[in-house]
């Protein structure tokens, strides 16, 4: 577990762009504190497993966590961050308490299953809102600067040019916007803008076409594209208390676009998401769905659309998991059943798109498996057969 955890925080990086220089920080961003938090958790669990007790488990965990910090500081695009060392040790601490109160949440009473199930359900209705509120638009009311195929950090620069953009009866021009104000009031109106594009003679990695910036370099509105795709996201409030900033994409946007041949295109917001539309090519709404709150967390870029698929389902089914393990044929059990379900149904009402049928079935998956998990799990024994320390283990 130690080696793993040593490869995932240690394997050098591409640097990322910055808005600082600090090789070491103490920023808390919720994305990072989540990812941590599920690092260490295995950690935690297998000491507890090992007999280790509860204070040792965290110094232990403390101790590689200050390791790992400092030899950050000399691997390139690490950065090392003194709040990592609280969610590390953090995680160790849950993994180890959820492996000492094993016999309680996997095999518990009646009573207590059908409390559990209902906190399952919980968890999921919370779920689809938070996903919702998290996505729905945080624009910045400081004055907006325009950046037309600009140079970003590490990201490859866009052959092409855009010949003119507009939105509304308003022109939009390189750098610090004319009038800001009209341009956000459009913006957050709906209005659509429109783009001409002269393409690049060639289709590239990601690259930039069109990008809006705050003066604080806050992100408002990001256009880019991918080879035959284009890629977009705006500022949400995801973004504002730090989780990660994920790109929606329209795939073969730009497949019919002959190579330094000129296109149209137009983006407006909507609701939630966008509306893109590239000649014959267009998606309205293009948004999240209920699958979608493993990307706030990990944004990963170029990750294939199959995989983004399989990973909303998976994260669906790993919330529906333990409904299943908890449910039970109780007034309380369908109480917990019908949340679950009516969260996934409503997930429009939050915001997001409907909850395709894949995710759904990807849902009643985890659900099933839960309930297989139950039948399959032997008789409660003592203390130490399911996780516990053995008698007499340090705390």
């Amino acid at each position: 577990m130690v080696v793993a955890i040593l490869a995932v925080t240690l394997f050098p990086l591409e640097a990322r762009p910055e808005l600082h220089d600090d090789r070491l920080s103490f920023r808390l961003l919720l994305a990072d504190f989540v990812r941590n938090v599920l690092l260490f958790l295995p950690l935690g669990v297998l000491l507890a497993r090992r007999g280790v007790g509860i204070a040792a488990t965290g110094l232990r965990a403390l101790a590689l966590s200050a390791a790992i910090e400092v030899a950050q500081l000399a691997i390139p695009g690490r950065y090392a961050n003194g709040a990592d060392l609280f969610a590390n040790t953090a995680g160790a601490l849950l993994g180890a308490s959820l492996a000492r109160s094993a016999p309680y949440w996997l095999q518990p009473s009646a009573t207590a299953a059908d409390r559990l199930a209902l906190t399952a359900a919980a968890a999921i209705a919370v779920l689809v809102v938070g996903t919702g509120l998290l996505v729905s638009p945080a624009l910045p009311d400081l004055t907006w600067h325009v950046g037309l195929v600009p140079e970003l950090g590490n990201l490859a620069r866009y052959e092409g040019r855009i010949r003119s953009i507009s939105i509304g009866d308003l022109m939009v021009t390189n750098g610090k916007a004319r009038d800001s104000d009209r341009l956000r009031e459009l913006w957050r109106t709906e209005v659509p803008f429109r783009i001409e594009l002269e393409t690049a003679t060639r289709k590239g990695p990601l690259a930039p076409l069109v990008t809006i910036h705050d003066d604080l370099h806050r992100e408002v509105l990001f256009l880019a594209a991918e080879g035959e795709d284009l890629v977009v996201r705006g500022r949400n409030w995801a973004q504002v208390v730090g989780f990660d900033r994920p790109l929606l994409r329209l795939p073969g946007a730009l497949e019919n676009v002959a190579p330094g041949a000129n296109a149209a295109m137009t983006l407006r917001r909507d609701g939630h998401g966008f509306c893109v539309s590239s000649g014959e090519r267009s998606a309205c709404p293009l948004g999240f769905t209920a699958g979608s709150g493993w990307r706030l967390v990990w944004a990963p870029l170029g990750l294939p659309a199959a995989a983004r698929d399989w990973l909303n389902g998976v994260w669906l089914a790993a919330f529906a998991l333990p409904l299943g393990l908890w449910l039970r044929a109780s007034p309380s059990g369908a109480t917990a059943l019908t949340v679950a379900a009516s969260a996934l149904l409503a997930a429009p009402l939050a915001g997001l798109l409907r909850t395709p049928g894949f995710e759904t079935g990807a849902a009643a998956l985890g659900l099933v498996a839960g309930m297989g998990l139950r039948m399959i799990l032997p008789a409660r024994r003592s203390n130490s057969s399911i996780g516990l320390p053995a008698r007499g283990a340090s705390f």
